[in-house]
């Protein structure tokens, strides 16, 4: 007995098409949107809220289509039991398909139930993670900093309290006790305990201005001279401290900064 055949529907064949394009589609956003990965260490709680707006945007469109997709399914193999063959009477298909009857036909409509739970499940735990990303994961359980951070920005350097971005220094003044100023490098500070009321306690020995983040380190004299490095995350323009620490070698570069830090040579602490 010769082989019967569906032949194939070119409007099916093009909504196929347009189904493996969104998902190519999906899967481009997805890359896009990916959060980089120095900015959850300079802001993570910017990068957690840009992550759940990836999930949301995903979810969005990802979630339909399985619930589409599992209903669909589900109709289908309805329809090769009741008829007995596949493709079922009166369904088009993408590409010209031999008809099944028996017990192949039995076979295909059990496997496309499972792909229409596959798909079920699929859109269930798209929403699930949805939902644990937004009700369930508070901004506050996320760390404002980690630890021992790296500054790993490329930074424009700052070797002027005037090129230091106003913000950044009206945070860090404040928290400076007794005297806010800032000398710019190379003017008088006071270094020792013989202190000269006319010069600061404090004076700039570099600062860096990030995309993503600011960082200041600068001298403190009086008893015990050490230096500071500070770190400020930006959040949509404001900064927001992310770190600060101390340290007593005289370091004047971004790498011997890096350095100092990445092997623990600093003490994190909340002294300005």
């Amino acid at each position: 007995m010769d082989a019967e055949f569906v032949e194939a529907d070119k409007a099916t064949r093009l909504k196929l098409f347009a189904f493996v394009g969104i998902l190519a589609l999906l899967i481009l956003v997805e890359r896009l949107t990916s959060p980089d990965p120095a900015l959850r260490v300079t802001d993570p709680a910017l990068a957690f809220r840009q992550m759940t707006d990836r999930l949301l945007l995903i979810a969005g469109v990802a979630a339909p289509l399985a619930l589409a997709w599992s209903v669909y399914f589900v109709r289908v193999a309805i329809k090769i039991k009741q008829s007995g063959q596949w493709p079922p009477r009166g369904v088009r298909v993408a590409v010209r398909t031999q008809i099944r009857r028996g017990r192949r036909a039995t076979e295909i409509w059990i496997a496309v139930l499972v792909m229409a739970g596959i798909s079920l499940v699929a859109f269930l735990a798209v929403l699930f993670a949805w939902y644990l990303a937004f009700h369930l994961v508070s901004e506050s359980a996320i760390p404002s900093a980690p630890r021992n951070f790296p500054l790993t920005e490329k930074y424009v350097l700052a070797t002027t309290v005037e090129q230091i971005p106003p913000a950044v220094m009206a945070d860090l003044s404040a928290r400076m006790k007794h005297d806010p100023r800032l000398a710019n490098p190379r003017e008088p500070f006071n270094r020792t305990d013989v202190v000269d009321p006319r010069y600061p306690m404090r004076r700039l020995v570099l600062g860096g201005l990030g995309a993503r983040s600011w960082f200041v380190s600068y001298e403190h004299g009086g008893r015990g001279y050490h230096r500071h490095l500070v770190v400020y995350a930006q959040r949509d323009g404001r900064p927001t401290l992310a770190y600060a620490a101390t340290f007593v070698s005289e370091v004047a570069t971004l790498e011997e900064l890096r350095r100092l830090v990445n092997n623990g040579q600093v003490s994190e602490g909340d002294e300005f």
